[in-house]
């Protein structure tokens, strides 16, 4: 039995300072400065070319960061005011394998996996002969006093 242990370390909060993105958003927002400064380069220039969509996208990414919802180019929230380096989770997984287990079948001689008490016999209708005609024209299973086959209408033997 094998045990495999990984341990991963990802950061709770962007390495970026809330208070520079704050400023780059208030003086430089239109120009989407404060959007290349936390990585996210494709809304930056979005931002670039239509006047921060319009004077509209730093209003609200200004809401954003001071609410502390902002994030970066990562997705991690903006949220320490100086820039500081934020903590890290750790996380382990622990996973068990389980050795490998063959199961048993039958043998495929069996009459092509039926149980035993099913498997062909020489004579498919040994047991129904006793009681019942059996049509030789169509093979169908008729009752004992029977003159025609109830299946075809062919005269039974």
């Amino acid at each position: 039995m094998t045990q495999i242990h990984v341990v991963q370390t990802r950061p709770v909060a962007s390495p970026k300072s809330r208070t520079v993105a704050l400023l780059l958003c208030l003086f430089l927002g239109v120009l989407g400065i404060h959007r290349f400064y936390v990585d996210k380069i494709g809304t930056g220039l979005l931002y670039l070319c239509t006047y921060g969509l319009f004077v509209i996208g730093p209003f609200v990414d200004l809401i954003l960061i001071l609410t502390g919802s902002f994030t970066d180019g990562q997705g991690l929230p903006v949220t320490d005011w100086d820039g500081a380096k934020p903590e890290a989770v750790t996380t382990t997984v622990t996973t068990v394998q389980q050795p490998y287990q063959q199961t048993v079948s039958p043998p495929p001689s069996q009459g092509m996996g039926m149980p035993p008490q099913q498997l062909a016999t020489s004579d498919p209708f040994a047991g129904v002969k006793k009681n019942h005609k059996i049509c030789t024209l169509c093979g169908s299973v008729n009752e004992l006093d029977a003159v025609f086959c109830a299946s075809c209408g062919s005269k039974l033997e």
